[in-house]
Parts: C-alpha cells; sequence; structure tokens
C-alpha cells in the first residue's frame, strides 16, 4: 500500500565497495587509485561476468541504488542490473565518462 503524503526514510547512506563481495568476472583486476571511494575501483578488462552484493535493510520496501562508474569505452559498456533476482527492465549503458577516469558519474536505479 502507498500513501502520497508519506514521508520515506531510508537511514544513513552505505557504500559497497567491489572488494567486500563476490565477483565473479574472470581476469578483473582491482586497481589502487586515489581519486576512487576506498581508494580503489574494479577493472573488468573487458570480460563479462557479474558482481553480488547482499544488502540488509531494517525494513522491507523499495530502496533506491545508486551506481557510481567511470567509463573509458566509446561505447559505453553495457549491464543487465538484477536487484532481487529480477531484471530491472533495458539493460543499462554506462557511457564514457571524461577526462579519463577522473570524471565518476552517478546513475540512479529505483527498483521494479
Amino acid at each position: 500500500m502507498h500513501w502520497n503524503d508519506t514521508k520515506l526514510e531510508y537511514g544513513s547512506d552505505r557504500i559497497y565497495e567491489p572488494e567486500n563481495t563476490k565477483i565473479r568476472i574472470p581476469g578483473y583486476v582491482l586497481k589502487a587509485y586515489s581519486g576512487a571511494s576506498n581508494n580503489s575501483y574494479l577493472d573488468f578488462n573487458g570480460s563479462e561476468g557479474e558482481i553480488v552484493w547482499s544488502v540488509e535493510v531494517a525494513n522491507n520496501g523499495i530502496y533506491p541504488i545508486d551506481i557510481v562508474f567511470g567509463g573509458i569505452s566509446m561505447d559505453g559498456s553495457t549491464m543487465d542490473i538484477l536487484i532481487n533476482v529480477i531484471s530491472q527492465n533495458d539493460p543499462i549503458v554506462f557511457r564514457q565518462t571524461h577526462p579519463l577516469f577522473t570524471g565518476w558519474k552517478k546513475k540512479r536505479l529505483r527498483p521494479i
């Protein structure tokens, strides 16, 4: 049930880093970079695979999810995003960011 006048409180933000998850990407590399959160980032190294986080929340509900990324491919990187094993509509394209490695961008997901 949804009430239009309900104020949603999500609590404090949490950051889920790739080094604290299950990474199933052949040949991936965690690279050091001082401009990234936790001073590192995940380089897929041109491979495909999956990253899985288990996220615990205090209450059932729909929570927004922000993905912070930096891309170097001119065509972007296409990713299928699944939340609770449900595909989030069409694949998401993470476009190239500028300049290289300093143009971090954020993409907000609202799970369906």
